[in-house]
């Protein structure tokens, strides 16, 4: 709980958020015993873990909110993914993709004075997650590789066939990263990197797609 609150500013995690080994449903847990030990019934509860919990700014009432339980998805998201860059496309979480893309429409309502459901505070929550509100092209690596590491999540591996369509034809851009590797690697212009490489090489991409089936 306290490298939570170190990560993000607060203890209030939302009852969703699973990540810690399902932190949120523990903290749900101590409130409830909490509860029993204030109205003397049987409880797990002593003074000395209400005072530790207490140190750490621990709110004991707290009233969740369907953004608070969002956010904790774009956290847990986030710590398995290293950024905050959900592709529009990505089902996950009960299509947080679409969430995450609604977000930036509703900052840029509130920004141009127009009706929104933004508020500064949310504002605060989301870019403590060091959250986008503008995704540009020069970003589209990023947004990519995060379609590629929900490929793998759900095929086990990063080989996608040029063939496959899903995820804006993700089977084409595989390709063509493999082509610009390739050029890199002969010195030629290419639009391929260290950073990129290693990026890549974390989701264990193959640069040969017939590896896998090698004897």
């Amino acid at each position: 709980l306290a490298d939570y609150k170190e990560k993000n500013g607060h203890c209030i995690v939302p009852r969703s958020f699973q990540g810690y080994g399902n932190l949120g449903q523990w903290v749900s847990y101590q409130r409830q015993e909490y509860k029993k030990y204030k109205g003397s019934k049987p409880s797990r509860m002593t003074n000395e873990r209400i005072r530790a919990l207490e140190k750490l700014g621990f709110r004991w009432k707290i009233v969740y909110t369907k953004f608070d339980d969002r956010l904790a998805q774009l956290a847990d998201y986030k710590e398995k993914n290293g950024h905050c860059i959900v592709p529009q496309s990505f089902q996950g979480y009960g299509n947080l993709g679409q969430w995450v893309d609604n977000q930036r429409q509703e900052y840029k309502k509130y920004k141009e004075s127009k009706p929104s459901n933004m508020t500064d505070e949310r504002i605060r929550e989301l870019e403590k997650l060091d959250f986008k509100w503008r995704i540009c092209t020069k970003l589209n690596f990023e947004d990519r590789l995060a379609q590629l590491a929900d490929y793998k999540e759900k095929n086990g591996h990063c080989i996608v066939p040029q063939s496959f369509q899903g995820n804006g034809k993700l089977g084409q851009w595989v390709n063509s990263t493999r082509m610009q590797y390739k050029k890199y690697k002969e010195s030629k212009p290419s639009n391929m990197t260290n950073e990129r490489i290693c990026a890549l090489e974390k989701l264990d991409f193959k640069w040969q797609a017939k590896s896998r089936h090698a004897p």
